[in-house]
């Protein structure tokens, strides 16, 4: 599974290699349409016989599972690191046995360099701590070989069998999750932005914020705040379908929620949203300075918790609630601040004006 959800596996073990053999194929990272290739270093003698050996099943490599012993392993980190790294990555798994804790640390920390890729590091005893340590994320599994590898991991998981969960659920998820939040994060203060330059730019470039007191502070805060956050309850992918279908975590059009493209489809969002809101109050409300900034202050809130709603793939109660709330909080602040919401008083004014 971790496979197919293009998660390259390496397994950094003490045991030997008939004992390392039978866990790959337990763990079902060996089946039975692979090829097992032993590297040992009775049968090779030198690094050029080594890498004689790299070439012979490079063509087919994908459907290996490689398996070196210490000597192997010490003369590739010490001769061949990129050569090794280059070969290894390509199988389908990669099994070092016999390593040391200074040689998991320094296998993790060849694959990060030469490859620049994340890794992810799994340990459940006092020997995998240094090759925890050097990944950019670690796990620490609780087990009976003590406490120590809990205390130097960034997460902690009871049981090995919640890896599969923590990583294809919960980590595509929130990975999603953040993303759809930053993304909304930037379009709220950007889009604030080129409104108030719209108005500068129309009254002479006044040097007045647009929105002044409690209007700004409720903006970021009371209006928007918990509808924004509860798209962290929103669960993109089910878990059955993440089980089902693993090709998901390596879809790339998810992978591109916060690259530079993205930053701009944001901001080209922000732009024609921001210029259809104040070119359509200005055209209503020209005469009335009070209601332009209302209505355009009005349409700002609706269009942030409409954008939210168009986002959201999967409803939760406590995300109703929020924007529920937040809503009803904006009605009520159109009664208390009357200093900001003044619309039905100057509607009163001006009736009273045409009566004299």
């Amino acid at each position: 599974m971790l496979y197919n959800s293009g998660i390259k596996v390496w397994v950094l073990t003490g045991d030997k290699i008939e004992t390392a053999i039978c866990i790959c194929k337990n763990a079902n990272i060996k089946k039975k349409k692979h090829n097992i290739y032993i590297f040992r270093h009775e049968n090779i003698k030198s690094t050029s016989n080594l890498i004689r050996e790299f070439n012979s099943i490079l063509h087919n490599i994908e459907s290996y599972v490689l398996f070196f012993d210490n000597i192997i392993i010490q003369n590739c980190i010490k001769y061949i690191p990129n050569a090794f790294v280059d070969f290894a990555a390509n199988a389908r798994a990669v099994v070092c046995c016999r390593c040391s804790p200074i040689e998991k640390k320094e296998i993790a920390i060849l694959i990060k360099t030469i490859k620049k890729k994340k890794i992810l590091c799994i340990g459940d005893g006092g020997n995998d701590v240094a090759m925890i340590q050097s990944a950019d994320i670690g796990i620490g599994v609780l087990g009976k070989e003590g406490k120590q590898v809990v205390h130097d991991s960034d997460i902690i998981v009871s049981k090995f069998k919640n890896i599969k969960k923590l990583i294809l659920y919960y980590g595509n998820n929130t990975f999603l999750q953040t993303s759809s939040l930053c993304s909304f994060l930037i379009h709220r203060g950007f889009i604030l932005t080129y409104l108030q330059f719209i108005y500068s730019y129309i009254f002479f470039s006044i040097p007045v914020s647009i929105f002044q007191g409690w209007l700004q502070i409720g903006y970021t805060t009371y209006y928007t705040t918990a509808p924004f956050l509860s798209l962290l309850l929103d669960i993109k992918i089910k878990k059955n379908l993440i089980y089902l279908y693993p090709e998901i975590y390596k879809n790339k059009k998810h992978k591109r929620k916060l690259d530079l493209k993205s930053f701009f489809i944001i901001v080209w969002i922000s732009i024609f949203q921001g210029t259809v809101v104040m070119l359509g109050a200005l055209k209503l409300f020209n005469d009335n300075y009070n209601n332009l900034i209302n209505i355009s202050f009005s349409s700002l809130i609706v269009l942030e918790i409409m954008n939210i709603h168009l986002e959201v793939e999967s409803w939760h109660p406590l995300m109703i609630s929020a924007n529920i709330c937040s809503f009803i909080v904006y009605i009520f602040s159109m009664f208390i601040l009357r200093n900001y919401f003044d619309i039905m008083i100057d509607d009163q004014e001006e009736k009273c004006k045409n009566k004299n």
